[in-house]
C-alpha cells in the first residue's frame, strides 16, 4: 500500500520515502506546531515535519531535530527548543484537539474539515476536492450569509459618519 501510495505521490511531484521513515512518538511535533500557531507560523512548521518526516527520513520525536525544523520555519531555535525540553508545555492544547478530532469523527488522515461543516477523507484526487467545493458552495450560497435582526422603530434612527439621529421622544 505505501509504495503505491509513493507512486502516487511521484506523479504530482512528491518525494515520499515511505521505506526509510524513522517510527516515531510525534507528540513532541504536535507540541512544537501549537507553540508556532501564537506566531502564525504553525503552516510553515507543519510543512517542515512532514517533508523532515516522508521525504528527508528525519526523526521529528527528536527534541533537537525538531528544534532545527523550527529555526527553519521562522521560529526561534532556542524557544522552541526549551518549549520542547518542557514536557508539559503546550498539551493541554493538543489534548484538546486530540478530542475535537474524536467529536466530528476523524478517523483517518488526510482528513479535511470546510468551514467547520463539512469533511472530505483520506487521499482524494483534485477532482474530489473540485465536486466537494463546487456542492459546498451550492449549499452555503443558498443560504442568506447575513440576516438583519435590527427592529424598525423609525426611519430617522439611524447613525452614520456624521453621528446619529436620535428620535423625538415627546408625546
Amino acid at each position: 500500500m505505501m509504495a503505491s501510495i509513493a507512486e502516487q505521490g511521484k506523479s504530482i511531484g512528491l518525494d515520499l520515502h515511505f521505506d526509510t521513515m524513522k517510527p516515531t512518538n510525534t507528540s513532541a511535533a504536535h507540541r512544537l506546531i501549537q507553540f508556532a500557531q501564537s506566531s502564525e507560523k504553525d503552516v510553515a512548521i507543519a510543512e517542515k515535519l512532514f517533508y523532515a518526516d516522508f521525504t528527508e527520513s528525519k526523526d521529528i520525536g527528536n527534541i533537537d531535530t525538531l528544534a532545527v525544523l523550527a529555526e527553519e520555519g521562522g521560529l526561534n531555535k532556542g524557544d522552541a527548543f526549551a518549549i520542547l525540553q518542557d514536557k508539559h508545555a503546550y498539551v493541554k492544547e493538543v489534548q484538546a484537539d486530540i478530542k475535537e478530532a474524536q467529536q466530528i469523527d476523524v478517523t483517518s488522515v488526510p482528513y479535511f474539515l470546510f468551514n467547520r461543516k463539512y469533511t472530505l477523507s483520506g487521499a482524494q484526487p483534485t477532482e474530489a476536492f473540485i465536486q466537494a467545493l463546487n456542492k459546498m458552495l451550492e449549499k452555503e450560497s443558498s443560504v442568506s450569509v447575513i440576516e438583519s435582526l435590527s427592529s424598525n422603530y423609525g426611519s430617522d434612527d439611524s447613525c452614520g459618519n456624521n453621528g446619529c439621529t436620535i428620535p423625538n421622544q415627546e408625546k
